[in-house]
Formats: C-alpha cells, sequence, structure tokens
C-alpha cells in the first residue's frame, strides 16, 4: 500500500529542496562565506526564516548538500556494472568520473573551494577522509581483479593509479571545463594515456 502524501508535506519537501538548489548553486557561485541567508532565500524565492526552519544555520546545510552528495557517489560506485578488460574498467571509471563532475559540479567546487581556502568545516574533514577511503576501496576491489589477472601489474600502486584517474577528469571537466559534446573524445584520449603509463 503507496501512503499518500499531503498537499501540505509535498510543499514543505518542494521549499526544502528549493533552498538546497539556491544554496549549492550560491555556495558554488560565490564561496561559503560570502553566501549569505538572505542570498539563498532570494534565489529560493522564500524567507530567510523557512530556511532555519529547516536548517540549523548556514554551516549545517552546505553539510548536508556535501553528505548528501557524498552518500550519493558511493552508491554510484557500488553500483557500476563488472568489466570484462582491463581497457573497459578504465574507461568505465573514467566516464563515471566525467559523468560525476559533469553532473554535480557545483558540489565539487564548493568542496574544493573550501578545500583550498583552507575553511574545510572541521567535521567535513572526517567525513570527506571517510569518502576517500570508501571510493578507494571500491574501485581497488575492482582493479585488483586485473591484477590477479595479471592485466595490471602487482607492482602498480592502485591508489596512485585512482588519484591519476580522478585527476585527470577534475582538470578536463572542472578547471577547463570542456563541454560535453567533446567528453567521448577526451575520454578516450585519457584511456590511452592511461593504459600507456600502466603497461606491464
Amino acid at each position: 500500500m503507496v501512503t499518500s502524501i499531503n498537499k501540505k508535506e509535498l510543499n514543505s519537501n518542494k521549499s526544502k529542496q528549493n533552498i538546497l538548489n539556491a544554496a549549492q548553486q550560491l555556495f558554488a557561485k560565490k564561496g561559503f562565506e560570502c553566501t549569505t541567508s538572505k542570498d539563498i532565500a532570494e534565489l529560493a524565492a522564500c524567507s530567510e526564516g523557512l530556511i532555519f526552519k529547516y536548517f540549523r544555520d548556514k554551516k549545517n546545510l552546505f553539510n548536508i548538500l556535501i553528505i548528501n552528495w557524498i552518500n550519493l557517489c558511493v552508491t554510484e560506485m557500488k553500483e557500476l556494472p563488472p568489466t570484462k578488460n582491463l581497457e573497459d574498467e578504465i574507461r568505465l571509471l573514467i566516464s563515471y568520473f566525467f559523468y560525476n563532475f559533469a553532473s554535480q559540479g557545483d558540489l565539487n567546487k564548493m568542496l574544493l573551494a573550501q578545500r583550498f581556502n583552507g575553511t574545510t568545516h572541521d567535521d567535513l574533514v572526517s567525513i570527506r577522509i571517510h569518502y576517500l577511503q570508501n571510493r578507494d576501496n571500491i574501485i581497488s576491489s575492482r582493479l585488483k581483479k586485473y591484477q590477479a589477472s595479471n592485466e595490471l601489474s602487482k607492482t602498480l600502486d592502485i591508489i596512485q593509479l585512482i588519484e591519476m584517474i580522478v585527476g585527470y577528469t577534475l582538470i578536463e571537466v572542472i578547471f577547463r571545463n570542456i563541454p560535453k559534446t567533446k567528453h567521448k573524445g577526451k575520454i578516450n584520449s585519457l584511456v590511452k594515456l592511461i593504459l600507456s603509463g600502466i603497461k606491464l
């Protein structure tokens, strides 16, 4: 049996999501420190008071955005389909991070800005470390399959390979901001580049 959602609850969920969307855009564009609750309220077309009905403060709002995104990323990585050879695996991983950075550019920019400015909230530091450990464990287990089959050198540092894949895609999508129409060609180039560097 499906439980119905009344109009008041539906409007409440919509208002909360509008606030999250507005905050995400503004944090990415102006940074955490320069974004005010008034800015968020204006973009979300609501009162400042409504923001604090749903969120303790601006920091809480920022943290929720990052935590929700991190949880989504971990879920997506766990659900990546299996591959049959190393080339397909490298292509899948690069494609995933291209998709992730392109579709969640605002969230990536928010986290990067906080790290570069040295103002990342203490509670987010441990959350980010936990995310990186999860990411590395998920991808390592996939790549170790190809070490076991000797397609990938057993002496290769898998964590370094993961950082290379993530770093290359981050530069192309976030910093160089290449258009989506060029993603396929860039992905092909990066697959060749990485494979040439990790041959046995």
